[in-house]
């Protein structure tokens, strides 16, 4: 027979899931999947049909004020928040304990600063769309690659629904390696757009994709742990495999990429003669 107190529990766990779903609804672009549908078709349009058709008889267009501007945001964006989520007293150490068992009824203050902070995240993800529009205008058609495409438009959908329907703390991992790695990688970016002064110190590019693969591992090796030594729900562990297989996918897709851009002989060759 059902106790009073099973009853109440149940109860406060049942609004506690309304009150959340009321403010994630009331978040930017999360009350329907009506709004990100739309900016994801009209990216795909963009970037695949409209925009390559536009520059076709054009001139690329040079963006660099554009570039430093973006990739400015892009670094104190990403620094800001990977301090935001190692500084906060309490918080991270609510998001490891939160990320092996969901306790329903936690702190209110720290879970509704956990759904801000993925919202916030999923935001920057829809800015990092931009990359693909500025390599379309700039008439660098190449770089709209399969990795890159798949890789931008997933992690956007994957941070909405995850959001929206998950809400698993065991997410922070993800936040915080990416957020390490884009912070480096717009910061090569960054300088980069300086123009050929800064080259000679920009010896580390190649370092930035080593430091992606390391962060696919340690990401693929947190969700491995905490799906067999916690306790999960069904939504969690859904989440955790999904996460999973994206991560050993994006793992082989960049070390295809690294061996492509640095190893292989058309590489090693294209090097020589540049300093023959």
């Amino acid at each position: 027979m059902e106790t009073m107190d099973s009853r109440n529990e149940t109860f406060l766990i049942e609004e506690r899931s309304k009150l959340e779903d009321n403010y994630v609804d009331s978040l930017f672009l999360m009350n329907s999947p009506y709004p990100i549908a739309v900016i994801m078709a009209s990216y795909f349009y963009f970037i695949l049909k409209f925009g390559p058709q536009y520059m076709e008889h054009r001139k690329p267009y040079s963006l660099k004020n554009l570039m430093l501007v973006y990739n400015f945001i892009q670094v104190v964006y990403n620094g800001w928040f990977l301090f935001w989520l190692v500084s906060s007293s309490g918080f991270l150490q609510y998001l490891f304990s939160q990320s092996c068992f969901h306790e329903p009824l936690v702190d209110l203050n720290f879970r509704l600063k956990f759904l801000n902070g993925v919202w916030i995240w999923f935001l920057l993800k829809v800015i990092d769309l931009m990359d693909t529009v500025i390599f379309v205008l700039r008439k660098k058609q190449n770089q709209v690659t399969f990795l890159h495409v798949y890789h931008h438009t997933s992690v956007v959908v994957s941070c909405w629904a995850h959001i929206k329907y998950v809400r698993g703390e065991q997410a922070v991992m993800i936040g915080l390696f990416n957020s390490l790695v884009h912070t480096a990688m717009y910061m090569y970016y960054l300088l980069s757009a300086l123009g050929p002064s800064v080259q000679p110190y920009l010896w580390w590019k190649k370092h930035i994709t080593k430091l992606q693969l390391v962060q696919f591992v340690g990401v693929t090796s947190w969700f491995v742990g905490i799906t067999l030594g916690c306790r999960h729900r069904f939504e969690d562990k859904m989440y955790n495999g999904y996460s999973i297989a994206q991560c050993i996918m994006f793992f082989c897709l960049f070390l295809k990429f690294y061996y492509d851009s640095y190893n292989s002989n058309k590489t090693k060759q294209l090097e020589k003669n540049k300093t023959s």
